[in-house]
């Protein structure tokens, strides 16, 4: 963060908590932002808006901020590793950047007493110190969502209850997921191959607000307890409105992996019927590539990262690294009798995770998983074939 806003709002904080007359003026709000259509922004975004007219004073505490200057950048994301930070900007150039993206913006104004304004604004301006902006990013349990949630639930002074009423308390982590995932089923397939059975857990109430639209959902309707209860936060209003632009993001795609996975497992029957052995091999092989890589990121994710949400991935059972053997190993009679272990095992996870047993979801996997029981099949036939050659060759 510039050296300058630490001492604007070093500066504003002691005008705030030493001259109560300009108390009442002080306003704090939480800022909902629609979801993008980069990757990153794909769930959306929250911050905290805290401003002062009359002081000239308008800033935003973001939470969703790094440092790309950070010594081995790419390494340390890929490892869970990367430090997110708490950064400050003014409210002008915090609209100007979802402006420029055509993400709408929604403000809920909180309804703080005094007291609760000064504890709430301090401990902001306290985390944003240098030595204290700093966190350890969780997709699920810590991010910027969830820390807007923290800072003012702790802030306030009194317990916070939410309405339940009307609430799916149903819904898993990956349930959640995929509610913005209909018009990327590329990136649901993606992110479905590497997150694990920890995201299959119910999200209760408070988990949910890990996602910025479940967060401003459910503080419309919170309440502050206390000698009297009263609500927490006005219904929002939109700040930025680009509702046509968000329909158009979300709109279903039909080039899916169903629709890919379906043309590949034709192609394969057609090279087999038509006999077309060279290329059927080459083919096959290219897929057990694929397969292995698939297979060894899952378990580099799972034990060399401290990524949570990767942890438990069984999905490794079907998309082996064992795979990398049928592509570079020798022996065909052995690869023929793997080729049919990884058949039988692709089809067990297949049938438990379609059945009340299921222990991680793999819904939008399905396609692939099918395709590699029919390859591993033609494999196993192709394998066969080598060790016992036909008359035709």
């Amino acid at each position: 963060m510039r050296p300058f806003l630490f001492v604007l709002c070093f500066i504003w904080s002691g005008v705030i908590w030493t001259q109560d007359s300009l108390l009442h003026t002080t306003q704090v709000s939480i800022l909902s932002c629609d979801p993008g259509s980069d990757l990153y922004s794909t769930f959306g975004h929250t911050a905290i808006r805290v401003f002062d007219h009359q002081r000239g004073i308008d800033q935003v505490f973001n939470y969703g901020t790094f440092d790309f200057q950070t010594p081995n950048f790419y390494l340390k994301f890929m490892r869970g590793k990367l430090p997110y930070r708490l950064s400050v900007t003014s409210y002008a150039n915090f609209l100007q950047e979802y402006n420029h993206f055509q993400r709408g913006v929604r403000e809920q104004l909180l309804f703080l007493d005094d007291v609760q304004r000064v504890i709430l604004i301090k401990a902001l301006i306290e985390n944003a110190k240098p030595e204290n902006a700093e966190y350890a990013y969780d997709f699920f349990f810590d991010n910027c969502s969830s820390r807007v949630r923290d800072m003012i639930i702790k802030n306030v002074g009194s317990p916070v209850s939410f309405d339940t009423a009307g609430k799916n308390l149903e819904l898993t982590f990956r349930d959640m997921l995929h509610q913005y995932l209909t018009a990327m089923p590329w990136t649901a397939y993606g992110i479905d191959l590497i997150i694990g059975r920890k995201a299959d857990a119910k999200a209760s109430l408070m988990d949910q607000m890990f996602l910025p639209d479940y967060l401003h959902d459910h503080f419309v309707h919170a309440k502050i307890e206390g000698d009297s209860i009263r609500t927490l936060c006005a219904d929002s209003y939109k700040v930025l409105i680009f509702d046509d632009e968000l329909k158009a993001r979300q709109q279903p795609s039909w080039f899916s992996p169903w629709v890919v996975y379906f043309y590949l497992m034709l192609m394969f029957g057609i090279l087999w019927y038509a006999r077309q052995f060279k290329y059927l091999g080459l083919s096959l092989k290219a897929v057990y590539i694929i397969n292995g890589i698939a297979g060894l990121i899952m378990l580099i994710m799972w034990f060399g990262t401290e990524h949570q949400a990767t942890k438990d991935n069984w999905n490794f059972i079907w998309a082996s690294p064992l795979y990398f053997w049928l592509a570079f190993g020798s022996g065909s009679r052995g690869k023929s009798i793997l080729a049919a272990v990884l058949a039988v095992c692709s089809a067990v996870y297949l049938a438990i995770a379609w059945s009340p047993f299921a222990f991680q979801d793999a819904e939008t996997v399905t396609p692939h998983i099918l395709f590699n029981i029919i390859a591993s099949v033609i494999g196993m036939l192709y394998e066969k074939r080598q060790v016992e050659p036909t008359f035709e060759d």
